[in-house]
């Protein structure tokens, strides 16, 4: 199992027409080796960028279909921790692969040059205090932003007319 964690290859690209924060547009998702998997469980992903005096954590997991991302924000000389309330949904596919006899996972199923609309919404607090409600009830009822991303699985590639939506 630890080999299909540390693949490379495994790693995704998503590239943002915008900057979510701090001008970061590039996120290098890759397995979070923290959380134990089961068999049949959604891997969840992470990165982590450092900008200055701050680390910017971002967190990715499956629910009703969408893959959710959280960003935090960790100032290191005060060691303090920021939760951002905006998170970003996309409308993922997932795929269920074999790692071994015992154990298959889902995770996430895309082609080269994905192109995705996102939702970057503040809805942090919702989710955190409400675990039953669905996404879609809550994209429904909340004031949203509508943006485009490129998800690749290899990180070369040309972002050159990429976002001719």
């Amino acid at each position: 199992m630890e080999h299909f964690l540390n693949e490379k290859n495994n790693n995704i690209h998503f590239y943002f027409e915008k900057p979510l924060i701090q001008n970061i547009k590039d996120l290098y998702l890759k397995y979070d080796p923290n959380i134990e998997l089961i068999n049949k469980c959604y891997v969840q992903y992470y990165d982590e960028k450092k900008i200055n005096n701050n680390r910017y954590i971002f967190r990715g997991f499956y629910k009703d279909g969408y893959f959710i991302i959280f960003i935090d924000i960790i100032d290191v000389l005060l060691d303090n921790i920021i939760y951002h309330k905006n998170i970003i949904l996309v409308k993922l596919e997932w795929k269920l692969i074999k790692i071994n006899d015992e154990m298959r996972v889902n995770k996430i199923f895309i082609q080269d040059n994905s192109k995705y609309q996102y939702f970057l919404i503040p809805i942090r607090n919702s989710i955190n205090k409400n675990n039953d409600v669905f996404i879609e009830d809550l994209l429904f009822s909340s004031k949203k932003q509508i943006n485009n991303l490129i998800i690749n699985k290899k990180n070369n590639f040309s972002i050159k007319s990429l976002f001719t939506f």
